[in-house]
């Protein structure tokens, strides 16, 4: 029967006159035949076909309506079109692809291919003729790559770092991260040439780096740039590129992550590291500077006693003194910007702190800037760490002198007492009603836009060229502010200067800030033993204490001092000791001391002892520490406090 249906329908012609051969070659040609009837809707098969579907060939009648049913659904109506059609055109072929259920229910994918061979005098076809391959393989390969490009596409799609194609200096690929990383719409990244979307003094390292990598040259595969963001700022990216294909051309792949926060901690960082280096030079500074000053202000203070109110000398030696005072605030406010002090806050005036800072700032500040200070008197007393409102101070006054460094100006300071009452607080920022302390520092200088306004409390946000200034500066003030309960209002314009205006809330407290007159110092005649390693400290101390009464034995270190003590415990009254000494602090000192008398009091001197805390001192049996340089009076009130201290019962 095969060999008739092969013969049959094998074409006539001298070269196709071995039917064997012809049957060969559609063996190779194809996976199978099919021959329909479409008189009778019969149709046959030939014997491959069944192979690949797994049927026997009397597995199924031989008509359409079999063929039909095995067909899948959502492909019949396609296939039954093509037909429709290639029965209705002369020399039309017929080709599609489906679905066929095999013998164990699963689908195979068939592509057939035929045409009508024959028609009766009318035109109508009578019988048509076909070849069908299996083509289930591929098209299983053709969906697993279809999967996997759409899952390629899902995990590019929903990155969260950038992902782009630079071909021809342009985009031609951003996915989403992009758009929310730069602010700009797919559309518009695509149209702008990238070189416009790169920082100014970055752009030319990274359009090199590109067309190097082109070329296919060796340049680094992660590196760092700042790409503009769409609102103009300056966001840093880590790039990883790779060189592709887009289009038949090459093409730049790149793979980009946000890395501004990370960058801006290391900013930190290095500012710590530099804070941390300053502070420790600053630490070994204050120390010595301390003990110099304790040595010229001590003697300066028993000269002035010597030489009486009517001396001549008098005025001058009360300049050195106060001179003295300022060298040593300037040592504390050293420590302050260094860090190598612990907030205090505490009630105090702000007037001589401002007036301080503004005399600390006049030599840095340009000759052609005119410094105008107005401190009203008693502004009231505020909760607050007094290097904190230093700080703010030189911050502002820095500022407003670069804003006029051009062309010079004004440079205002004023001090001032105000009250919010209800119908005024919301003006003031909407500051709770009260008495307030205002500090304004204005400038003449070139003003500031409104949207400049806006941002320059945001840390990093800074106009000053690079190099010039961190941005950290103002946020800092910002910050110092709001802890203390107050708020900042700015004014300017451009060309027409700015104005900030802090205002700090004033307590209640029974702070005396009225300078006092020279007083009696409280004298005695007890034994002290004294202990410095500094030879001039160590002469001054004794000669001061020599004439407030008592008799005092000196020695240059530590070691000598306890052997002194331990010779006669019960000789010395009270020890007033150095902290920081070789071979044996303060400290040290003072435990071996309460070891052999544990009720002996003890006095702690220190030029420079950060983290030496009240607590800490105290536990050591310590009374009373004393910051050098320490002026006589402040040393005979301690030494009498200490002397006359009872301890509860």
């Amino acid at each position: 029967m095969e060999t008739r249906f092969n013969t049959r329908i094998m074409p006539e012609g001298p070269e196709n006159s071995d039917p064997d051969l012809w049957a060969a070659a559609m063996e190779i040609a194809s996976d199978g035949w099919w021959d329909w009837r479409l008189d009778t809707d019969k149709i046959r098969f030939d014997r491959r076909f069944y192979t690949v579907a797994g049927y026997t060939p009397d597995a199924f009648p031989e008509n359409i309506e079999e063929w039909v049913a095995r067909v899948h659904p959502e492909d019949l109506p396609n296939l039954l079109e093509k037909l429709a059609a290639c029965r209705g055109l002369n020399k039309a072929v017929f080709e599609a692809h489906y679905r066929f259920r095999a013998q164990n229910d699963a689908w195979i994918w068939i592509h057939a291919r035929g045409k009508v061979v024959e028609r009766d005098s009318d035109g109508r076809p009578l019988r048509m003729i076909g070849v069908i391959n299996d083509i289930t393989e591929k098209k299983h390969a053709e969906t697993v790559h279809r999967l996997s490009g759409e899952r390629y596409r899902m995990v590019v799609e929903n990155a969260l770092d950038a992902i782009i194609i630079a071909q021809d200096e342009r985009l031609r690929y951003a996915n989403p991260s992009t758009e929310r990383m730069l602010g700009y719409s797919r559309e518009e990244l695509t149209r702008v040439p990238f070189a416009e979307l790169i920082h100014k003094d970055d752009r030319a390292m990274v359009v090199d780096r590109h067309q190097r990598r082109l070329r296919g040259e060796s340049v680094p595969d992660y590196y760092s740039f700042r790409a503009l963001h769409k609102s103009g700022k300056a966001r840093w990216l880590e790039v990883n590129t790779v060189r592709t294909q887009w289009e038949g051309a090459p093409a730049i792949q790149a793979f980009m992550r946000d890395i501004t926060r990370t960058k801006r901690l290391e900013k930190q960082l290095i500012q710590a590291q530099k804070m941390q280096a300053i502070g420790t030079l600053a630490g070994g500074i204050a120390h010595d500077f301390n003990n110099i000053l304790s040595a010229m202000m001590g003697y300066t203070e028993i000269c002035l006693a010597e030489s009486g109110n009517q001396s001549p000398l008098a005025p001058r030696l009360e300049r050195v003194l106060q001179a003295g005072s300022r060298a040593r605030d300037l040592v504390r406010q050293i420590l302050s910007f260094s860090r190598q002090r612990d907030d205090d806050e505490k009630p105090v005036e702000i007037g001589p702190i401002v007036d301080e800072a503004t005399k600390l700032l006049r030599p840095s500040i340009p000759i052609d800037i005119a410094i105008d200070v107005k401190l009203e008197k008693e502004t009231g007393v505020v909760q607050a760490d007094p290097s904190r409102i230093h700080q703010i101070v030189m911050n502002l006054c820095v500022n407003a002198a670069h804003a006029m460094k051009a062309r010079g100006g004004h440079l205002g300071i004023h001090l001032e007492n105000l009250d919010i009452d209800p119908e005024d607080a919301e003006r003031f920022l909407e500051l709770p009603p009260g008495p307030y302390t205002r500090i304004s520092v204005s400038d003449t200088g070139q003003g500031m836009t409104p949207e400049i306004v806006k941002q320059i409390f945001d840390p990093y946000f800074t106009t000053k060229p690079q190099g010039e200034g961190t941005g950290l500066g103002l946020s800092v003030v910002h910050g110092i502010v709001t802890s203390l309960g107050g708020a900042i209002n700015v004014y300017s314009e451009p060309g027409h200067g700015t104005t900030f205006n802090l205002y700090l809330p004033q307590i209640q407290s029974d702070l005396d800030t009225r300078p006092g007159g020279r007083s009696e110092l409280p004298r005695g005649n007890e034994t002290i033993l004294l202990v410095d390693d500094d030879q001039f400290v160590l002469e001054m101390t004794a000669e001061m204490l020599g004439k407030l009464g008592y008799t005092v034995v000196p020695r240059i270190s530590s070691v000598e001092a306890l052997q002194a003590f331990a010779a006669s415990p019960q000789r010395f009254d009270l020890i007033v000791t150095d902290h920081t000494m070789p071979h044996m602090s303060g400290l040290e000192l003072a435990q071996k001391v309460r070891e052999i008398r544990p009720e002996q009091p003890i006095v702690l001197c220190s030029g420079f002892s950060p983290g030496l805390t009240e607590s800490k001192y105290m536990a050591y049996g310590i009374h009373a520490l004393l910051n050098k340089p320490v002026l006589k009076s402040e040393m005979a009130a301690a030494i009498r406090r200490t002397l006359d201290f009872q301890p509860a019962e």
